[in-house]
């Protein structure tokens, strides 16, 4: 495991008695799960401030643009300061287009006006 320095995301891992040692009867799923030195990846991101870890989000929510991170989290977190679109009635995602052979950014929201 690297750690990194304060206020610097990172992947979340833990370790420890009561954490699993993996999956039962699925080797493949377990290999995925730990890490070479027996940390458990959590797939959350988040960083250490004051001694207090933040999550900031899931490692596979990152919608990777040209070459940039782009986090669904922030796109969600701007449209709702938009008139009319609320906390959890909006979700951003990346899909992949095949014609221009890149990610796109779709987002989804729940409007019921007119």
């Amino acid at each position: 495991m690297n750690s990194v320095p304060d206020l610097v995301i990172g992947k979340i891992q833990i370790k420890g008695d009561n954490v699993t040692q993996g999956y039962y009867n699925n080797s493949l799923a377990t290999e995925k799960l730990l890490t070479h030195d027996g940390w458990v990846n959590t797939g959350d991101l988040g960083f250490i401030m004051n001694g207090k870890l933040v999550v900031t989000g899931r490692e596979k929510d990152i919608i990777f643009i040209n070459g940039k991170n782009v986090y669904p989290h922030d796109i969600e977190r701007v449209a709702i300061q938009l008139d009319d679109i609320e906390l959890g009635r909006v979700a951003a995602c990346g899909v992949y287009d095949s014609n221009s052979q890149s990610e796109e950014i779709i987002v989804f929201v729940v409007y019921k006006k007119d």
